[in-house]
Parts: C-alpha cells; sequence; structure tokens
C-alpha cells in the first residue's frame, strides 16, 4: 500500500519509492535502531520523512508484556494528519505513506 502526493507523485512514478526514500539525504533529526526521522530538500522545499523499518521479535515482546502495543509503523501519525484536517486543526501535511511487507519483523 502506498500513496504519494505531488511533487513525489510524478517524481517518483517509474521508480521505486522506497529506494528514493532510503536514497535521501539530509538532517537526521532522530534515529533510534529500527527508525529514523530526516529533513531533506526537494524541488527547493523542505520536508520530513520518517522512515520505520521492521523491528526486532524481541522488542514487539517486551511492549506486549508491558501492555503497550509495539510501534510497527507510521501509520497511527498518518490516520491523525488526516484526521485534524477532517476537523479544520491546522497541521503540518502529508505527502506521502506507505507500508510494505505483512510481517512486523520485515515491515517498512
Amino acid at each position: 500500500m502506498l500513496q504519494l502526493e505531488q511533487p513525489f507523485k510524478q517524481a517518483w512514478a517509474h521508480s521505486d519509492p522506497y529506494a528514493e526514500i532510503l536514497a535521501l539525504q539530509g538532517e537526521t533529526f532522530r534515529q533510534v535502531e529500527a527508525r529514523k526521522t530526516l529533513r531533506f530538500d526537494f524541488a527547493g522545499e523542505s520536508y520530513f520523512v520518517k522512515y520505520h523499518r521492521g523491528t526486532a521479535l524481541k522488542e514487539v515482546l517486551k511492549n506486549l508484556i508491558t501492555l503497550r502495543l509495539p510501534v510497527l509503523g507510521a501509520k497511527n501519525e498518518w490516520l491523525a494528519i488526516q484526521h485534524l484536517h477532517s476537523v479544520n486543526v491546522p497541521t503540518m501535511t502529508g505527502y506521502g505513506y506507505g507500508q510494505r511487507h505483512w510481517n512486523p519483523l520485515e515491515r517498512e
């Protein structure tokens, strides 16, 4: 599942958007084991990308044992942005969201 908005939809129409995201360079704001937040410039504008890579089984089990749901992607943030827009609350604009692989340990 992948949803892209302009300018990325057109720019990455004939390439693998996941490979394009991995190739982005810019200022890293946060990087932990399976997540990275990066600010980058594209077509004269600044954007942020939040990239999640599959998590370790140990991390999933630790979260479940402590009665917390493991963070497996950025879906919650994407849905929150969409909801805030739907109720006219000013917030950031999401330009893309995607997820591939069904296995949470391999998910991107």
